[in-house]
Parts: C-alpha cells; structure tokens; sequence
C-alpha cells in the first residue's frame, strides 16, 4: 500500500538523527540512537571521530560530529521532536517513523 502522506524525499530534505559512537572498527562505528543500536559507516563525516562523540546519521553514513557544545542541545530537541503528537508536523512524524522502524528491525 502507497504511503499517503509526502515524505521527507518528497520535499527535498531528509532528517538526520543524532547518536553516541560507542564503538568503532576502521571506517564502521556502532552508535546508539536513543537506546537502539546500528552500524554506521564513518566514509563521510566532516571530522574524525572517537568514542563518546556524537554524530549525525543519515541513511547509514555519519555525516556530522556533533560539536560537545552542542550535543545537549541537539539531544533536547530531538526528544521535543519524537514526543510531538501533532500527526500533520511532518519532520516529527518522520523522526517517529524512523525511531519505530529501526527498533523493529532490532527485533
């Protein structure tokens, strides 16, 4: 069945999610995004990264480390985002979509 509603392609931009790099072996890092675990290649980050960074991931691939001033932050809106009950706010929708998808995937 088609998705009714546009997604994020849809419109031109996607969302990116941020998590903690918990692990890394050459150009892979295992991140934790808000408890769920996925491998995440490190070819395209825009800066080196170590353990207890945080990156932003987009379809697989870190695309941003996640400055330390701004993790907090990025973390707070993030949980706005996801706890949003508007079903008509796209980008929340797109960020519980993603959240929900990657933990049945863990399963």
């Amino acid at each position: 069945m088609p998705c009714l509603r546009p997604t994020c392609y849809d419109l031109g931009m996607c969302l990116g999610i941020p998590g903690k790099v918990i692990g890394i072996d050459g150009l892979e890092a295992t991140v934790d995004f808000f408890g769920v675990r996925r491998q995440v290649r490190l070819d395209v980050v825009d800066e080196p990264v170590a353990l207890g960074d945080y990156v932003l991931n987009h379809v697989g691939f870190a695309i941003r480390r996640i400055p330390e001033s701004e993790v907090a932050e990025t973390l707070k809106l993030f949980a706005e985002l996801a706890a949003a009950g508007d079903d008509q706010d796209l980008l929340a929708a797109d960020l519980r979509a993603e959240l929900a998808a990657t933990r049945k995937s863990e399963k």
